[in-house]
């Protein structure tokens, strides 16, 4: 029977768990179709609620009590299943248990919070590789739990706003991924500490010097070994986004032998919409060349009044232009 089941799974490219204080949500996002399934929906409401046509329902290894509702999305009918008495956060384990053996084992688990007074602790939950954090204000205590409890995320976007201090020595600067879309003034620290991949910044308080301190440990190679993409939307426009590169050793980047556009991959963009290329020829007139001192890695920047966008070149990429021309 197992062998059977093993051959019956889907492949899908990940699994979505979305909760707040009264409701969980499981999507199922398939790759192949570009489309995404809500596979079930669960409100919890209190017991002296809605006891009408209560049934016994089995979800892993738990018995719950639910009533069953049937309800109409758009087009398509789909089942609502209303369970007294407990606790998003509770359901939340059962339902992977229950729900993940019916897949191919190669899909990430991610999960979606939407922070209000309602919420409780957060779920006991396994392999999670993303999570989405909604609302309007998150604190920094909350973040620091959130990513000590799941430490293998490769992703996280982060919409509220954020209050309180981190850690020097928080787990959010290790996250290879990562999209924030009100740091305020804590832009500067995740910058300075960021040891990932990819680093997103909307509405950042971070000024020009920062951005050249940045710089400087880049081509100096001191920090950010592992940086690809780093792009900064400041709360106010600076006030003259040249002066960024004052003193930096730059060169004007090339567009005869340098490709004109930055192609990447990012999982936590691919939540907020399709992650186009960059296009350095969109501002090739703002683009610069930079050289990293130990190993000669180049990178491309380019400056707006209200943007900067910092690109690495792996030799690959560049290989791939020179053979084209």
């Amino acid at each position: 029977m197992r062998n059977i089941m093993k051959h019956l799974r889907m492949s899908i490219e990940c699994i979505r768990y979305s909760i707040n204080g009264v409701k969980v949500q499981v999507l199922i996002e398939d790759a192949e179709y570009d489309a995404k399934f809500v596979m079930a929906t669960f409100k919890c409401l209190p017991f002296h609620q809605n006891l009408q046509d209560i049934q016994q329902v089995r979800i892993a290894d738990n018995t719950t009590q639910c009533r069953i509702d049937r309800t109409s999305v758009g087009d398509d009918e789909g089942l609502m299943l209303i369970h007294p008495g407990t606790t998003p956060e509770n359901l939340v384990s059962s339902l992977q248990t229950h729900i993940e053996p019916f897949f191919q084992p190669d899909f990430d688990s991610l999960l979606e919070i939407l922070m209000d007074e309602d919420l409780g602790p957060l779920p006991e939950v396994q392999n999670i590789k993303g999570t989405w954090i909604d609302g309007l204000e998150v604190e920094t205590t909350f973040l620091e739990n959130l990513y000590e409890k799941y430490p293998n995320q490769e992703c996280s976007l982060i919409r509220p706003e954020i209050y309180g201090e981190l850690s020097v020595n928080s787990k959010i600067f290790q996250i290879d991924h990562l999209l924030i879309k009100q740091p305020g003034n804590h832009a500067r620290m995740i910058l300075e500490n960021f040891t990932g991949t990819c680093l997103y910044f909307d509405d950042a308080l971070i000024d020009e010097n920062d951005l050249k301190v940045f710089m400087r440990k880049w081509i100096s190679n001191t920090a950010y070994h592992n940086l690809q993409v780093l792009s900064v939307n400041p709360l106010e426009y600076w006030s003259n986004e040249q002066s960024i590169l004052e003193g930096i050793p730059k060169k004007e980047w090339d567009e005869t032998t340098r490709p004109t556009r930055y192609e990447y991959q990012s999982k936590v963009l691919d939540w907020v919409g399709p992650a186009d290329p960059i296009y350095l020829r969109n501002a090739i007139r703002n683009a610069w060349e930079l050289v990293r001192d130990t190993d000669g890695k180049v990178a491309s920047v380019y400056t707006l009044p209200g943007s900067f966008v910092f690109c690495v070149w792996s030799e690959e990429q560049l290989n791939m232009t020179r053979m084209e021309q």
